[in-house]
């Protein structure tokens, strides 16, 4: 199945659009910018609704992320909340030297030779990381392989969304990899797909007569999937809880992600896990992507202990 995550975002970005949020753009780095200016030029909104302020170490709203400077050094994401770690090697295919240029959120990997492809590797402020590959011609590179360092029991899956979840053996989420895009110079979607290869998960892009050059795609790694939690006691009723989700898990996770979501969520209070918040906040989950704009998901205590149907009908608080 070939999915663009551009065909998802399209819709998110005219939305906030018109709500009158600003959307940032990917700025070039000073000296050798060249791989950024493509980045700018070419897919200058893909998913940048949070924006970027990083460094080589960026402590991030809910996880800190490392940028190495060395071409055979993994990205490294530190969850903040429980210290999760896992490490992302960039691609092989690349054929990367050393950083050609750093700022203060990217890191620009240049190829060796004209049979490679450029690399930016980008930290957001939620903790996320973005990594795209400019592919300059026909006869670059159109296959890249992210090797992956989890946990000896954990699994990388495809998610229902195109997008690949790695998932430890109790079903905790520990990485998420959102669903792929790839955009020409043009500014027209390219096929692109991910596969798995055991710790490995594997970017496809698709080359054609049409395709404009320099094309740039890539993946966006999310290691949390909440950002925060709190609440608030109303008199005679009972908590309100309100749950800010990441931007991973408003929406690039899928349905993989659903019990893990909550469970993550749940960590923060536990007296939450009832059934009639469970039911509240799968509603809110199973939806995110019709109310990506809303602030956050909120759970009510004092709601009757319906069936996920009801909840469902009610608007997710019945």
């Amino acid at each position: 199945m070939l999915i663009g995550r551009s065909v998802l975002l399209a819709g998110i970005i005219g939305t906030l659009a018109f709500a009158g949020l600003t959307i940032p753009s990917v700025a070039a780095a000073d000296g050798d910018g060249h791989a950024l200016d493509v980045v700018e030029r070419v897919a200058p909104n893909q998913g940048l609704i949070l924006a970027p302020d990083a460094d080589l170490v960026v402590e991030g709203e809910n996880a800190t992320v490392e940028l190495p400077t060395t071409h055979d050094a993994p990205v490294v994401l530190t969850r903040t909340n429980d210290g999760a770690r896992v490490e992302v090697d960039l691609p092989r295919e690349a054929e990367l030297e050393n950083a050609a240029s750093v700022d203060g959120r990217s890191v620009v990997y240049g190829a060796r030779g004209r049979g490679g492809a450029d690399v930016v590797a980008q930290a957001l402020a939620d903790g996320s990381v973005q990594i795209q590959t400019v592919i300059g011609s026909a006869d670059s590179p159109h296959t890249f392989t992210y090797d992956v360092g989890l946990p000896e029991d954990a699994v990388l899956r495809l998610d229902d969304n195109g997008g690949v979840v790695a998932l430890g053996s109790d079903g905790a989420f520990l990485v998420g990899f959102a669903p792929p895009w790839a955009a020409g110079a043009d500014g027209a979607s390219v096929p692109t797909w991910y596969r798995v290869e055991g710790s490995s998960v594997v970017q496809v892009v698709e080359p054609g007569a049409n395709v404009t050059y320099p094309v740039v795609a890539d993946p966006w790694l999310g290691i949390a999937l909440i950002d925060n939690v709190t609440r608030s006691y109303y008199s005679g009723q009972g908590y309100r809880y309100f749950v800010y989700p990441s931007w991973w898990g408003r929406v690039g996770a899928g349905a993989l992600a659903r019990w893990a979501a909550w469970s993550e969520a749940k960590s923060y209070y536990y007296a939450m896990d009832r059934p009639n918040l469970t039911d509240q906040f799968y509603c809110h989950f199973d939806g995110r992507l019709a109310t990506f704009a809303k602030g956050s998901w909120n759970l009510e205590s004092w709601r009757p202990d319906v069936s996920y149907a009801a909840t469902l009908a009610a608007g997710c608080n019945p």
